[in-house]
């Protein structure tokens, strides 16, 4: 259980363009990103208190969390024992997705059009 994030004072958390304009995430996916990665690093994710933190109940935040994974912002390990029983689930957060290489940059492709498809007019 880990968050990877820039290092900065304590008080703050910067946040690339990449990741705030990333339109594979909902807007609820984004905030709890943003509260996952405000967090000290050491922090461990507890589904329970991310409940807590809004009235999302236990299937949302749960759903956003697949979706953080999803789309490469959080990865989940769940070591087995010897047994081959899962002993705990640990979460790693991550403030630029694994799978960013994919993403334009800035929400414009190499060809210069905005991701989106609409036209910027300037």
């Amino acid at each position: 259980m880990a968050i990877f994030k820039a290092q900065l004072d304590s008080e703050y958390q910067v946040l690339s363009n990449k990741t705030a304009q990333d339109n594979r995430l909902s807007f609820e996916a984004r905030g709890m990103l943003v509260l996952l990665l405000s967090m000290p690093a050491d922090w461990s994710v507890n589904v329970s208190w991310l409940q807590k933190q809004s009235k999302a109940g236990r299937d949302k935040v749960n759903r956003i969390i697949a979706e953080l994974i999803e789309c490469g912002y959080m990865r989940k390990d769940q070591p087995r024992n010897q047994q081959g029983k899962f002993t705990s689930q640990d979460y790693f957060v991550y403030s630029e997705s694994e799978t960013a290489a994919e993403l334009p940059a800035n929400g414009f492709p190499v060809n210069g059009l905005p991701a989106n498809g609409l036209t910027l007019f300037v």
